[in-house]
């Protein structure tokens, strides 16, 4: 895929009219990668040129695209189901609306935020409606230990969470 989409011009066919819901080649600046991604908006408004906000289907995150760095996913890179599940956190270990910068910096810290390393989840139950997961997020509770800490838990024993 990486071949593929390098080999491409930011004026090719495949680039052009993407719209919501297509699903597309997004390339990540940060990695020099391409990722399998579903277009959820087109932004015209920024002066420069015009961006895409793209749902990553392998990993799960979100990503602002310059329209040149997009192209329509061909259907050869469609053939391995996508990797990403949607799935919601226990409601207990929601941040609170306004929570404090220090509540937020420790959530972060715990989760190893955008750094894309492995933490594990434990399966709650199955969400009425929609049956998606509901999950809670577990940590590895110190350097070296093989013992995992409940991260919703240790954000109430800090006191951040009720």
């Amino acid at each position: 895929m990486v071949e593929y989409y390098n080999g491409l011009k930011p004026d090719h066919p495949l680039g052009c009219n993407l719209c919501p819901g297509e699903l597309v080649a997004a390339y990540y600046e940060p990695d020099q990668t391409w990722q399998r991604a579903r277009v959820v908006s087109v932004d015209l408004t920024q002066q420069q040129q015009a961006m895409l906000d793209v749902d990553c289907l392998d990993y799960g995150d979100s990503l602002m695209v310059p329209v040149g760095r997009a192209f329509r996913l061909q259907p050869q890179f469609c053939e391995l189901p996508f990797q990403a599940i949607r799935c919601t956190l226990d409601a207990e270990l929601v941040l609170p609306a306004g929570a404090s910068d220090e509540c937020i910096a420790e959530f972060q810290r715990l989760t190893k935020c955008a750094t894309y390393e492995p933490i594990r989840a434990r399966l709650i139950r199955f969400q009425p409606g929609t049956g998606e997961p509901v999950l809670q997020l577990l940590v590895p509770a110190g350097a070296d230990s093989n013992s995992q800490l409940c991260v919703t838990e240790e954000l109430r024993r800090q006191g951040f969470l009720l």
